[in-house]
């Protein structure tokens, strides 16, 4: 059973399984869910830490933690919302770095393009008619001539591969761009953002074959399409093998919360069994079907509820495990899934393979599709872990400092309120007992001459205020806080807490670009981990499957482009400026030319807003321009004069007569 307090305000609400025989079961399931009840019991100190993640994003104790509070020290319950102040800020932070879905990341051909066999054949078939043509007219070429001209012949033909090459690089990428949108990557890659922060793992899943509703614009009409399509996995959902390093290292099991609705849509999709969804469905009675994981669903479902307003009690639903790991052929055999797999099992070989199991029945065996062997998901942590499947979120690495900042705010209101009056102590041998409790200005009591020798009838304690020491404590540990998880207060609108440097906008940019380097490390695991093994699949999907003629396809290389966009454009704005100036000689202007400098001009204007096709125009005179730029070598007193492109700009005008 999973260690996790109780929760006993949503205990009605906890589901009551059935014991289900596993000897039912075949030998393929069984292992199925032998390797799942593994994993959910390694993953136990894990599930113990998101479920303390979620209780400090919301602000709330654990009821635990909430009955420690009232029994020892009583009073204040105040919770400070340290986490989900950070969580917030960490997840806006990502969110603006890739806030523009076009340049998340990019497709480029390889340095060296491979000369595909048709284009070196017909390289082959113009050389020989090159050199029968030179020999026919009775020149003769010497060995190095011959070979001169077959380098010559295969570089201008490596430079049209490599032409055509970065236009069928710029037509994929637009493929994959489009098939995100439809397919849903950049929603579910906003709410990964969201779990990379709070969780110690984030998961994207995709491309994954799914059947979609889609509107047809041209006709107006809506369609059902088989499409891939991408969704975020909740880390409560996700069990890696115990022994697991990464998505691919070994097995990786998620379970899947599906409608009747849902599993029905599944016929007609390769890989899935009709004949054992259909009896699925026939033997659901309705409610909420489980996998047989007592402490998993007794547990977590009750905070989901809490936390996500998710019931699963309360609907239809069919829990599904989705199983991808090696499995051992006699297993498959024993099964019938020779014919599903469409090949010929050999029982002591291990196949990679995508089991779905449901109610004991196997509904869907398949292959895996992926030429490389890799599982349609895609990790990645905050902070990662060297051969660790869960790495440290911002919720991780602030546990002790939420403990201790909700400590010292509940001691700070505690004496606060203690020391904001006297502890009175009444002498009930000068008082009567039934007398009222009450101390008011003018307070007159009776006594007796004997009484007024003894002790006084009240006796006054004033608790010392240490409110303003905790504060200053606390302060200390707030901004520790943003030196642990490296996301300091100023990044969401408290630039004083910075000191005097934050003060200023260029103060400001300064510290705000020295914090940008701590996230840079977060933001190459997203790169590495999440956008460029994605992008892979889809691509590997799409030369699969899509494209008619796979030789076309060059070989490409994917790049994300979010540790680019980390570098803010009033940074890139500097450095070209920069650039300009250093360039600015007669030297570099002949070598970079007119040209250049007109690129670097217009990423200038491009990262200040401004419209670059109203401001560069094409125009006779910057030709002319750029041909004296790059032919008056013999002229070299007046392009040293010509020191930028005016005054370049005036030479071409002079010599045909006019002033610019």
């Amino acid at each position: 059973m999973l260690p996790i307090p109780e929760d006993t305000e949503n205990k009605d609400v906890v589901e009551k399984e059935e014991k289900i025989d596993d000897s039912l079961f075949s030998p393929l399931v069984n292992k199925i869910m032998a390797d799942l009840n593994n994993a959910v019991s390694a993953k136990s100190a894990i599930t113990n830490r998101m479920v303390l993640a979620l209780h400090n994003m919301e602000g709330q104790y654990t009821n635990e933690k909430l009955a420690e509070i009232r029994r020892d020290t009583g009073g204040s319950e105040i919770f400070i919302p340290l986490t989900n102040i950070k969580v917030r800020a960490g997840k806006a932070w990502l969110a603006e770095i890739y806030s523009n879905d076009d340049s998340i990341f990019s497709l480029t051909p390889t340095p060296v393009p491979d000369l595909p066999d048709d284009i070196e054949a017909q390289m082959a078939q113009e050389m020989t008619s090159i050199l029968t043509q030179v020999f026919s007219s009775g020149i003769q070429l010497t060995p190095e001539a011959v070979d001169a001209i077959k380098l010559k012949l295969r570089e201008d033909y490596r430079k049209k591969i490599k032409e055509r090459a970065k236009e069928l690089a710029t037509l994929e990428e637009e493929r994959i761009r489009d098939q995100f949108v439809q397919g849903g990557f950049y929603q579910a890659f906003s709410n990964v953002l969201y779990d990379i922060v709070l969780f110690p793992a984030a998961i994207l899943k995709g491309p994954v074959l799914r059947k979609e509703k889609l509107f047809i614009a041209s006709n107006r009409q809506v369609v059902e399409s088989i499409i891939p399509t991408y969704n975020r996995v909740s880390p409560f959902d996700i069990f890696p093998s115990p022994t697991s390093t990464g998505v691919d290292s070994d097995f990786l099991i998620e379970i899947l919360h599906l409608s009747p609705a849902d599993l029905y849509n599944l016929i007609g999709i390769e890989g899935f069994n009709e004949e054992a969804i259909r009896e699925v469905l026939s033997n659901y009675s309705g409610g909420y079907q489980p996998v047989s994981l007592t402490a998993s669903n007794q547990y977590l479902n009750p905070l989901r509820l809490k936390f996500e307003g998710k019931d699963f009690t309360k609907g239809d639903i069919i829990d599904v495990i989705e199983y991808w790991g090696q499995i051992k052929g006699e297993l498959l055999e024993e099964d019938g899934l020779a014919e599903a797999l469409g090949i010929s099992l050999d029982p002591l070989a291990y196949y990679s393979v995508c089991i779905w199991v449901t109610g004991g029945k196997v509904i869907k065996a398949m292959l895996n599709p992926d030429p490389l062997g890799k599982k349609p998901y895609s990790k990645a942590s905050f902070i990662e872990i060297p051969d660790s499947f869960w790495g440290l979120s911002v919720a991780d690495v602030l546990m002790p400092l939420q403990e201790g900042v909700n400590a010292l705010a509940r001691a700070t209101i505690n004496n606060a309120v203690l020391s904001s009056g006297p502890i009175i102590e009444r002498n009930i041998d000068r008082i009567s007992p039934n007398a009222p409790k009450q101390i008011y200005p003018f307070m007159m009591i009776d006594a007796h001459e004997s009484a007024m020798t003894s002790a006084p009838a009240f006796r006054m304690e004033q608790v010392q205020p240490i409110a303003q020491q905790l504060i200053l404590i606390l302060d200390f540990f707030l901004k520790l806080a943003s030196e642990i998880c490296g996301i300091p207060s100023y990044f969401y609108g408290m630039p004083t807490a910075s000191g005097g440097s934050g003060r200023t906008a260029s103060g400001l940019a300064m510290l705000q670009e020295n914090a940008s380097r701590g996230l840079k490390d977060v933001v190459l695991n997203i790169d590495r981990n999440i956008i460029e093994p994605t992008v892979k699949r889809q691509y590997f999907f799409n030369i699969s499957f899509l494209v008619q003629y796979p030789d076309e396809v060059p070989d490409l290389q994917i790049q994300a482009k979010g540790t680019q966009a980390l570098a803010s454009k009033q940074m890139q704005t500097q450095k070209l400026l920069e650039f300009l100036q250093i360039t600015s000689n007669p030297i570099d202007t002949q070598i970079i030319g007119a040209d250049g400098r007109r690129n670097i001009l217009q990423d200038i204007a491009d990262n200040l807003g401004l419209d670059v096709d109203k401001i560069f125009t094409s125009n006779p005179e910057l030709q002319q321009v750029m041909q004296a730029m790059a032919t008056q070598p013999a002229k070299p007193k007046e392009i040293t004069q010509a020191n930028d492109l005016g005054n370049a700009a005036n030479l071409v005008a002079n010599e045909n007569g006019r002033a610019v």
